[in-house]
């Protein structure tokens, strides 16, 4: 027989199945407090609605810290840093591919680097399905900023950074799919020359977020020259 046990802790509400695997935060909770509680392999379910929350740290974790979703699929689950310091999510502690950051919209973070996302050296999560956006990135990425990390980003949305590049890489290696980059206050795309581009197609990374006939792509992507049909236009492809 499976027992199940379920206990309020520290307003987080855990449920196990002989060990916890998923950690529901409702909102209102201590999104790092559910994560330091965790261990490999756990989900960080977070309820829809809006957490006031910065520098949060999966602090070497292989879990998911994931959002809700509203009947139509949309995101219904907001971090915002409300610009108290540093970046929303700080993966700094050599994360693989097992810690993924998955259905959020991410906002509100403030710093030199990273406000959104900074992925620091020798890390390497999944970011997918989110939405980065309304970020002050200072000099640097204002959505996600890669430094000797080598994360995957797939179908993601990374704009209006109030600040700073949408997308650095430095010194990185990033795998990029079915991602819009669009709408950053100083530019959409930065990649060093000690960076690499892993482009998987479906990419749309323009200045303009405008999207006329609400098909999901903004114009600037609709008809752009992509000679070598890797996802990225000619204009803004570090190898076009």
């Amino acid at each position: 027989m499976r027992r199940f046990v379920t206990a309020c802790v520290f307003g987080l509400l855990w449920t196990t199945a002989l060990h916890a695997d998923t950690i529901e935060v409702p909102l209102g909770g201590d999104i790092q407090a559910a994560i330091d509680g965790a261990s490999d392999g756990d989900i960080i379910q977070l309820a829809a609605g809006t957490y006031n929350a910065y520098q949060i740290s999966p602090g070497g974790r292989a879990i998911t810290i994931q959002g809700s979703l509203n009947g139509d699929g949309s995101l219904a689950t907001t971090i915002d840093a409300q610009q108290q310091g540093g970046p929303v999510i700080r993966i700094n502690s050599g994360e693989g591919d097992g810690t993924v950051i998955k259905e959020l919209v991410i906002t509100g973070g403030q710093g030199n680097v990273g406000s959104g996302i900074s992925c620091d050296a020798g890390t390497s999560p999944v970011i997918m399905g989110c939405r980065i956006s309304g970020n002050y990135g200072g000099f640097a990425a204002g959505g996600i900023n890669c430094f000797q990390s080598s994360p995957t980003i797939i179908d993601c949305e990374i704009t209006n950074s109030l600040q700073g590049t949408g997308l650095v890489l430095n010194a990185s290696d990033v795998t990029l799919g079915s991602t819009t980059v669009c709408g950053n206050n100083s530019s959409e795309l930065f990649v060093d020359d000690d960076s690499t581009l892993i482009p998987l197609g479906g990419n749309c990374i323009t200045d303009d977020c405008t999207d006329t006939d609400a098909d999901g792509l903004p114009d600037g992507c609709a008809n752009c020259s992509d000679l070598d049909g890797d996802g990225l236009c000619d204009d803004v492809d570090p190898c076009p």
